[in-house]
């Protein structure tokens, strides 16, 4: 299961929707993609569930919560 994380996106609010398979997440005007990656973590933080970001404070963040991270 994957899920990719725009910031903004074609509505003022939080969408999703799945292209091929992948769920797409667009954070809406309110919110940032690196928020919603945030609640993301701590709503899954007992899944097995791996972070690709090359952002930092995002991988210091996940790392809060024992998941791993690559860039």
């Amino acid at each position: 299961h994957m899920v990719v994380v725009f910031d903004a996106g074609p509505y003022e609010w939080l969408h999703k929707e799945r292209v091929h398979g992948v769920q797409v997440v667009y954070s809406g005007l309110h919110d940032t993609a690196d928020d919603y990656i945030k609640q993301y973590i701590r709503g899954h933080s007992e899944a097995d569930l791996l972070l690709v970001s090359d952002d930092r404070d995002l991988n210091q963040y996940a790392a809060r919560f024992s998941m791993p991270s690559i860039s």
